[in-house]
This record gives structure tokens, C-alpha cells and sequence, in this order.
């Protein structure tokens, strides 16, 4: 890895866990091994706002979870059951969530004081992954779907449990039985309320 691609994962590294506020071009230079005194760190990037321009592109580059999404389930293959399959796209972005922790702690924390990484982020990261979620749930084969269900929130309400996980590192269960509850949930919230439930639902209103 060159030398601007370890400044670059080093800011992220101290952002994420000192806030960007907080650390310094001091800081981020003594941990790449540069002098704090020689201004090394210029020569890379001409301010720390524009090394946390360099920190969001890395988010760009490597959570682009919707492009792979959409890629990985456009791939030609017999159909899957699809608790299977929602079992394996919930792993694949709890994964990547993960992987990119460090970048999300900053972009949830540290950009509402710079609006335009804000907008960039999320015009380019949030809403393109929101949408590939989206369309998965669309296109995902269930008998009985429920015609009145809105993709649109169940996405948003599946991607807040995946993204509530990654980012924290204390849980009750461990991830193979959290996402097999996460995989039935939303299979689940996809079918329609058979008669009983439906008619069960309703005494109970009464």
C-alpha cells in the first residue's frame, strides 16, 4: 500500500475513533510515521478537510454494497429458497457493513458539520444501497406476496437491523442465529396474513 493510502486509512482509523474534530494532522502523522515538524502530511493532502475528502472516497470506493448486491444476485443461478437467499444477502451486507465500520462511525458523526461530503455521501452511497435493497425485496420469489406491502420500508427497517449489528460489538445471540431470525422476518413480512391470522387479528381489534 503507498504511502497516501496509509495516510488515508490511518484519518479514517482516528477519525472514527478520536472524531474528526479531535485529531490532529499531529496525530495522523506521528501514525504513519511522519514528522509532525517536517509537514510530511502536506505533501499529500493540502488540509485535513481534504483528507477527510480523500476518507469519504474511500467509503465510495469500498462500501458500494448496492452495486455489488445487484451484481451478486444477477448472476445466473438456480432459485433458492428464499429464506436461503435472504440469509445469504444478510451476511453479505453485515459483512461489508462491517469491513467499512470505521468510515460509517465517521460519516454518522462527523459530517453533519460539512454538509457536502454529507450530500455526496448520501446521494452516492446510502440511497444507491437503499435501492439495490429495495429491488432485491421487489424481485425476491415468494408464494402468497403481500400486494400491500411497502419494499421501501421493510428495506429501511431490514438495513437498520443489519446496520444496528455491525456497528456494535456486544450481542445477545450469535450472527448465524440473528440472521436466520432476520432471513424469516422478512420472508415472513413479505406473504400474506393467511385468513386465520387475518381473522384472529381482527376479534382481537374488537
Amino acid at each position: 500500500m503507498d504511502r497516501r493510502a496509509n495516510i488515508v486509512r490511518a484519518a479514517a482509523d482516528l477519525f472514527a475513533r478520536q472524531g474528526y474534530r479531535a485529531t490532529t494532522v499531529a496525530d495522523i502523522s506521528l501514525a504513519v510515521g511522519l514528522s509532525p515538524s517536517a509537514g510530511g502530511l502536506y505533501r499529500h493532502f493540502g488540509s485535513k478537510e481534504a483528507l477527510l475528502d480523500a476518507v469519504v472516497d474511500l467509503a465510495l470506493d469500498q462500501v458500494n454494497a448496492a452495486r455489488d448486491l445487484q451484481q451478486k444476485l444477477s448472476v445466473e443461478r438456480d432459485p433458492l429458497d428464499p429464506v436461503v437467499e435472504a440469509q445469504l444477502v444478510g451476511r453479505f451486507l453485515l459483512d461489508r457493513l462491517r469491513e467499512n465500520r470505521s468510515v460509517l462511525t465517521i460519516m454518522d458523526r462527523d459530517l453533519i458539520d460539512h454538509p457536502r461530503l454529507l450530500h455526496r455521501a448520501r446521494a452516492e452511497l446510502i440511497t444507491p444501497v437503499m435501492s439495490g435493497l429495495t429491488d432485491w425485496i421487489n424481485h425476491l420469489a415468494i408464494d402468497d406476496r403481500n400486494p400491500d406491502l411497502d419494499a421501501d420500508a421493510l428495506a429501511e427497517v431490514m438495513w437498520g437491523a443489519l446496520y444496528s449489528r455491525a456497528m456494535h460489538d456486544h450481542h445477545t445471540v450469535p450472527d448465524a442465529q440473528a440472521l436466520a431470525a432476520w432471513a424469516a422476518g422478512l420472508v415472513g413480512a413479505l406473504r400474506t396474513p393467511s385468513a386465520a391470522t387475518t381473522a384472529s387479528a381482527a376479534q382481537s381489534d374488537v
